[in-house]
């Protein structure tokens, strides 16, 4: 594995974007009220794909994607704790080629993901990052721990993504971090990267 610890700091070319390698955001929709504050988060470009899941019986997350002019994939299943794998499995089944993150509907993007994404989508399959806690701690960047490393800190390219399924969380209730090592296990070590960078945040909207 690489690892990685300076700062990024470069200018995004915009005028050259490769359209076949995305950024894709995967919300699971559960909690209502949270969509404006996670949209204003999220860089407006042509290669961020943020795509939200939800149960088709949750009108109001309906209505509030359609009231900010959202997309939406739906699912016919109960809003439950079981059907979380459901959401982003069907997100990763739509997403464009490139990369995903999962996105939490309790907390907002890391413009750092952006970047990272930018500088490293053509030499990496996996990207590991640190995460930032609300208080102002750094959660680090390692290889997945359970109990601890949390899914939102790693970027996966669709390539190995969509070879892996997320588990339910009433069965294993680390199923994100074992979707993680999941997805490590079929990239080459050449191929992630351990980045001493922050590229997420925490339930920065509870």
């Amino acid at each position: 594995w690489a690892y990685i610890g300076s700062s990024l700091s470069f200018t995004l070319d915009r005028t050259n974007t490769a359209m076949d390698n995305t950024l894709n955001l995967i919300t699971p929709l559960f909690r209502s009220g949270m969509l404006q504050k996670m949209k204003s988060s999220i860089p407006d470009e042509i290669d961020v794909n943020w795509i939200i899941v939800i149960s088709k019986e949750r009108a109001i997350l309906i209505h509030e994607c359609e009231t900010l002019g959202l997309p939406y994939l739906l699912i016919d299943e109960p809003d439950v704790r079981e059907s979380i794998p459901v959401k982003i499995n069907k997100g990763i089944h739509f997403m464009k080629k490139g990369f995903f993150q999962g996105l939490d509907d309790d907390t907002t993007f890391n413009y750092k993901c952006y970047q990272t994404f930018h500088k490293y989508k053509d030499t990496h399959k996996i990207i590991i990052g640190q995460q930032a806690l609300k208080d102002g701690q750094i959660r680090p960047a390692q290889i997945p721990q359970r109990c601890y490393t949390d899914g939102a800190q790693m970027l996966i390219h669709s390539d190995i993504v969509k070879q892996v399924k997320l588990g339910c969380f009433t069965v294993d209730p680390q199923a994100d971090c074992q979707f993680m090592l999941d997805a490590l296990a079929l990239a080459k070590p050449e191929e992630t990267l351990i980045l001493h960078e922050v590229i997420s945040n925490y339930n920065f909207l509870r």
